[in-house]
């Protein structure tokens, strides 16, 4: 007897009994045995169902649909002939029997290596990105391909659907000729579109020496009538280096895209969280705000540990030249952004370099340094008369 039920014998409280209102509700044998007539008999068998439990309808069409097509039968999983206590999973037999200190199947190890010293420190930066993309912001394939791109120590990645062959290709590119470990874990559900993606390549990911392909599924929900249906994959994340984490709702398919606009419908969004790194010595820029002055008045500033420093110049039909200094992330550097000043809107261009000090304050304009040169030749007329 469950320790659940023992517990609720020797209780003395009266019982309370648990409906749709209670928070703590998540399910009733009611509706257990709805969704078995669902698999067994149809949509009809369903809601007469539901009318006859007075039970309120749990499910939409979308998902009694999708259930009724995910639904098999469980011939894989009828008990063999070769003796109680096994069932048939293909050329091997498992235990029914539950082992708390002993899985059936032992967890698949980490045969390429871990970074030991990638320990998660805390984050210290957490970063949103939204596809499409907002105004400046870059587009979020962009942001994991360089993230993939800059790993040197170890890639894991859990992916639902993954069709995009850029993103395959950067992780190929990591195993290959990087030696990185790469870990890829995908929904059994979408499998097939992976592989068929992997031979258009000419990839072969079965035998790439650093590169490690796995899949599993959801929970199984098994009914009397001989009918079973498996759950999928949903989780979907990034590990790179112990150092960089992503996760959100962005899957790796590959959308139409043009030059102007985006084709795909689907809106996403994920975020980049970086690990506590440790303390480095700090690099310093020259800041200063956007102006359309020829001189820009800098000040010192503290940049973060993956920014350097940048001078920004932008350009308007019919205006002067803007200008501004300050420090910004690798990604947007070299990059055309539109910004607004002063009721104009110009495109500004963002020059990084490396080292402290690296974006010192401008000389003098040609114009200005002729201004010092007649004013010291005026000084020095005056002097002679």
């Amino acid at each position: 007897m469950a320790g659940s039920q023992v517990q609720c014998l020797e209780s003395e409280e009266p019982y309370a009994k648990v409906t749709e209102s209670n928070p703590e509700f998540y399910y009733c044998e009611g509706q257990r045995l709805a969704l078995e007539v669902l698999l067994a008999k149809g949509k009809d068998a369903f809601k007469e169902c539901l009318s006859q439990e007075k039970l309120r309808a749990f499910l939409s069409d979308g998902e009694q649909q999708e259930l009724i097509e995910a639904a098999t039968a469980e011939d894989s999983q009828a008990p063999s002939s070769g003796g109680a206590g096994k069932h048939n999973r293909g050329d091997q037999g498992s235990s029914l029997s539950y082992w708390p200190g002993q899985s059936d199947e032992p967890t698949p190890d980490l045969e390429l290596g871990w970074p030991e010293e990638g320990a998660w420190k805390g984050i210290t930066r957490a970063e949103v990105y939204t596809h499409p993309p907002g105004e400046g912001a870059p587009h979020i394939k962009e942001v994991v391909r360089r993230c993939l791109q800059q790993a040197n120590k170890v890639i894991a990645i859990v992916m639902d659907v993954f069709t995009d062959p850029d993103i395959l290709s950067d992780l190929y590119d990591a195993a290959v000729r990087r030696r990185v470990p790469v870990y890829i874990i995908l929904s059994r559900r979408h499998l097939e579109s992976f592989l068929v993606m992997a031979e258009k390549m000419c990839l072969n990911v079965r035998y790439t020496e650093k590169l490690r392909v796995r899949v599993i599924h959801g929970c199984t929900f098994q009914s009397r009538h001989q009918k079973q249906v498996t759950g999928s994959l949903k989780e979907k994340f990034i590990l790179a280096d112990g150092e960089v984490a992503i996760t959100g709702s962005y899957s790796y398919d590959c959308p139409l895209e043009t030059q102007e606009t985006w084709i795909q419908g689907t809106k996403s969004i994920f975020c980049l969280l970086t690990a506590a790194l440790p303390p480095i010595l700090s690099k310093e820029c020259y800041f200063c705000e956007i102006t359309a002055s020829t001189r820009c008045p800098s000040t010192k500033m503290i940049c973060e540990d993956d920014e350097d420093c940048f001078n920004g110049q932008g350009a308007a039909m019919g205006v002067s030249l803007i200008r501004n200094k300050g420090c910004t992330r690798a990604i947007y550097c070299g990059k055309e952004q539109p910004i607004s000043y002063m009721g104009v809107t110009y495109s500004l261009v963002t020059n990084c370099c490396k080292g402290d000090m690296c974006n010192a304050a401008q000389g003098l304009t040609a114009p200005s340094f002729l201004l010092q040169l007649l004013f010291t030749s005026m000084l020095l007329l005056g002097g002679l008369l």
